[in-house]
């Protein structure tokens, strides 16, 4: 199983070296419940006694290195039909979102294909960022628990955090502009002279802007294109074949209509349809770079109107980035699922009146099938 930017496998004694990296670390260590690795053999018995024999146990496992991170596992209530979670995680693989990458892509195995009504997770008080990634994934707060456990010759407060699977459904549609494609899904890979950005297209929600998109890119159109409008912290834009920003057409040779789904938004990483106002579509389209909104901008979010911004969207806008003031004019009818480095890479350049000075160009966009 993988997501973005991880590989969640079985561990195997291969992996001995990097869990007694992490399991000897006392920052690391410092809010598990069980004793730090005092050497290499302890590892080996961790591996072989409990990783391999819980079925439920994985290896996170960064692609780009293919080192193993940390472990995640769930442990089941076969009864009540419901798993307990509990992770650790390399403290030199801090800070990057690799947890709330694992517990979402978990949640998701744990609910479409494990079929379970309830996930839960315990964690100390004092580990507040253990907290933040349970609180971005939808676990909420079901009780504190003063002293609950003695621990590492000290009594601990506990919090305990659970989602239920009729909670987590009802924002898996707005979850899936950020889900990895599936099995046997069409992909499509734009490849750049700066690297390969990999994109999922929304069929279902905007029909017309994705035959567009990919009746043009199998045509060649795209091919030899540049990226012409690109600012640092907002987004890059390209498919305009005058390489001006004026020009460009779709495949009907006129423009054409606005699609919008609440569900899906401008987040970091969206594929949207550029436009010169509404129903002005053409051949055109921007992605999203933008990492972070301030909390002036997110507390705004907050108090707006419910029905435009719900709290999930907020949230994830939180935890994203994007550009949320696009939302409702420009049609979201993609979104990068692997590649988002390029895109930044692309973004960072130097410009001259928001122009790359030498020149960003799409080489081709293919058509794959998606084989997770």
């Amino acid at each position: 199983m993988q997501s973005e930017r991880l590989i969640f496998r079985k561990f195997s004694l291969d992996d001995i070296d990097d869990v007694f990296e992490f399991g000897n670390d006392d920052e690391t260590c410092k809010f598990v419940t069980w004793d730090k690795h005092k050497n290499i053999l302890e590892s080996e018995k961790v591996i072989t006694d409990y990783f391999m024999k819980n079925k439920y146990c994985f290896a996170i496992v960064e692609k780009i290195s293919n080192k193993c991170i940390g472990s995640f596992e769930f442990k089941a209530d076969i009864k009540n039909n419901s798993l307990s979670l509990g992770y650790v995680l390399n403290k030199k693989f801090w800070n990057k979102g690799y947890m709330t990458e694992t517990l979402n892509f978990m949640l998701d195995y744990a609910f479409n294909t494990l079929k379970v009504n309830r996930v839960c997770g315990v964690h100390i008080k004092e580990n507040i960022a253990s907290g933040k990634v349970m609180e971005k994934c939808g676990l909420k707060v079901e009780g504190e628990f003063e002293d609950e456990e003695f621990l590492k010759g000290r009594y601990i407060t506990l919090i305990h955090r659970a989602i239920l699977r009729k909670n987590y459904l009802k924002g898996e549609k707005r979850m899936k502009q950020l889900e990895m494609p599936k099995n046997g899904e069409k992909v499509y890979i734009m490849k750049t002279n700066v690297g390969e950005i990999s994109l999922r297209l929304f069929n279902e929600v905007a029909p017309k802007a994705c035959e567009n998109f990919i009746t043009l890119a199998k045509r060649g159109y795209y091919n030899g294109v540049i990226f012409h409008r690109v600012i640092r912290d907002f987004m890059i834009q390209g498919g305009d074949p005058t390489g001006t920003g004026m020009g460009g057409e779709s495949i009907w040779g006129e423009s054409f209509e606005d699609e919008f789904d609440g569900n899906f938004r401008n987040y970091r990483g969206a594929l949207s349809m550029a436009n010169a106002g509404p129903n002005t579509n053409g051949s055109q389209f921007f992605i999203v770079q933008n990492s972070k909104i301030s909390d002036d901008y997110v507390n705004y979010l907050k108090n707006s109107d419910k029905k435009v911004y719900p709290d999930e969207v907020v949230e994830t806008y939180e935890k994203n980035g994007g550009a949320f003031w696009l939302d409702f004019k420009h049609t979201v009818f993609g979104q990068v699922f692997k590649g988002m480095e390029v895109v930044d890479e692309i973004a960072n350049t130097y410009c001259s009146n928001d122009k790359p000075v030498e020149d960003i160009v799409i080489l081709s966009i293919e058509e794959k099938v998606f084989e997770g």
